[in-house]
């Protein structure tokens, strides 16, 4: 929509002083993109970025999407030889889309994803619901067993709801416990922002004789 509050007057400040601004208007696919705003940052040569906004009072959970998205535009490309592969496979898991669930960090049996929590994640009675911490747990869990370039996939997963949740950023991070040589096991921790964990999921994998595709086990292209 049309910029209000400190958003326009930051606007109407920076021109004044011929200084360049960007809006970015976060429902907007094409704002929101993270090649637009470094495109916009490399050609006015930023170095430093001041951020305003609206209130955080007056626009829901607009403090926390705009540090999600922040932290998504600063943070570094994945290794192009190690993980960009299990990037791309699993930015395709429209579950993971259709709630907003980011990957944030991809290691060795190890992976942890973030989701804000909007009025679409919330129950009858306005907190998050389980169904949707435990898809970004699974999420998490997926992410972290595929790490060894073979396709895995859950047999078993449980979760305890420890503290109820109303709003703002969750981090899930899955870390594997322990493997042999078809299964292996993982905890994943739900956390917020104060790393006060809000659930804790424990599941079992298969691992699957299929390599990912495009990754370094995947013989098909070469």
């Amino acid at each position: 929509g049309l910029p209000m509050g400190g958003t326009a007057y930051t606007i109407a400040v920076a021109n004044e002083h011929g200084k360049p601004c960007l809006a970015i208007d976060l429902n907007s696919e094409h704002d929101a993109s993270r090649q637009t705003v470094r495109d916009w940052l490399s050609t006015n040569a930023i170095s430093t970025l001041n951020v305003a906004g609206p209130r955080a009072d007056g626009s829901g959970a607009i403090y926390a999407r705009a540090r999600s998205f922040l932290e998504m535009l600063l943070r570094p490309d994945p290794d192009e030889a190690g993980t960009r592969y299990l990037f791309n496979h699993f930015r395709k898991d429209h579950m993971a889309q259709s709630l907003g669930i980011e990957i944030i960090d991809i290691q060795d049996g190890r992976a942890t994803v973030r989701m804000c929590v909007e009025q679409r994640h919330c129950n009858s009675v306005d907190i998050a619901h389980g169904g949707a911490l435990f898809t970004q747990a699974d999420y998490a869990m997926a992410i972290a067993s595929n790490t060894r370039g073979f396709v895995a996939v859950a047999i078993n997963a449980s979760i305890n709801y420890i503290k109820a949740v109303k709003g703002g950023l969750l981090y899930a991070t899955a870390v594997r416990v322990s493997e042999s040589r078809r299964t292996a096991s993982y905890r994943i921790d739900v956390a917020d922002t104060t790393s006060t964990i809000v659930a804790i999921m424990q599941g079992t994998v298969y691992h699957l004789r299929d390599a990912i595709p495009g990754g370094p086990l995947d013989t098909q292209d070469q």
